[in-house]
């Protein structure tokens, strides 16, 4: 039997027609949002792209899926993603695997150490399929899509262990993601790189703590032999007397020994001891271990 079918086109507005001769099937393609602790996004974008080549499916769903209709039986590369992100430009997004997630920078600030800042990034999600079947089988066919969450926190935490007061510290954080595919989520390696900025007081106990939402940490050692880059922190630690004392870190070691290479969220804890006058030694103690999105903040002491 001969079908009509009309597609949709979201990136152009537009409606084309296709008509030829296919078969369709009721199909429902659910998100399954259990391996994320946050709330699901308002609304998703979902592509289906045929296995020949020819224009994706595009729909606009909310986030339990789509769920009702009838899709002509045929293989496709399954891909849904939010659109409305913070901090986030996506591109490419009518191809299944150059569709990207770039970071963006804050407008009109100066660079930083010759580094762009960048703005906070928000919640990113992404679900995908690379091989996903609709068959031409009676009756309605249930495909279930597990989201990931593709940003990230940073956490921060800075401790005075000494009895010298500090009023306030500024950290820069260099070697993040800028840029993530959405299809797997593979971290891209950006030359221009860019930075995070964290402004934080400390309160009563010498402790001063926040969270730097970004695109994730890059794997600090990727061929597994020779750095690329490196993940530096700057820290400006400022004192009552308003004398400023800087002190770089790095932390790619911390993350190769405790991640194993591998990028996602993190909590830094970072104790200081001071000695001698302001001008004196700076020794810092720095602690890196797993953390995601709603754990409660935690000391490193």
């Amino acid at each position: 039997m001969k079908k009509l079918l009309y597609i949709f086109l979201l990136l152009g507005g537009t409606y084309s027609c296709v008509e030829e001769d296919m078969e369709t099937r009721d199909t429902r393609i659910l998100y399954d949002w259990s391996s994320d602790a946050h709330q699901p996004a308002d609304g998703m974008a979902l592509r289906l792209f045929p296995e020949d080549g020819s224009i994706p499916l595009a729909f606009r769903t909310n986030n339990e899926g789509y769920t009702g209709g009838r899709l002509p039986a045929d293989s496709y590369q399954a891909l849904a993603f939010n659109t409305e992100v913070e901090g986030v430009e996506l591109t490419d997004t009518t191809d299944y695997e150059g569709a990207m997630a770039h970071a963006l920078p804050q407008e009109g600030m100066p660079l930083i150490d010759g580094l762009p800042l960048m703005r906070p990034v928000g919640w990113l999600y992404a679900a995908y399929d690379g091989a996903l079947r609709v068959t031409s089988a009676v009756g309605t066919e249930e495909h279930h899509l597990a989201v990931h969450p593709l940003s990230a926190h940073i956490q921060v935490n800075i401790t005075n262990l000494t009895s010298t007061p500090l009023d306030s510290v500024r950290c820069l954080l260099r070697g993040l993601v800028l840029s993530r595919q959405l299809c797997g989520g593979t971290a891209h390696f950006d030359e221009g790189m860019g930075a995070y900025r964290l402004e934080e007081a400390f309160d009563a106990d010498g402790r001063a703590a926040g969270v730097v939402p970004c695109l994730g940490v890059y794997n600090p050692n990727p061929t597994g032999s020779l750095l690329r880059y490196d993940n530096l922190c700057t820290l400006d630690l400022i004192f009552p007397s308003h004398v400023v004392v800087r002190k770089e870190i790095s932390l790619s070691e911390q993350l190769v020994e405790a991640m194993g290479g591998d990028d996602l969220s993190v909590a830094i804890a970072i104790n200081l001891k001071l000695e001698g006058d302001l001008g004196g030694n700076l020794h810092v103690d720095v602690n890196v271990s797993p953390w995601e999105a709603g754990d409660e903040i935690h000391w490193g002491v």
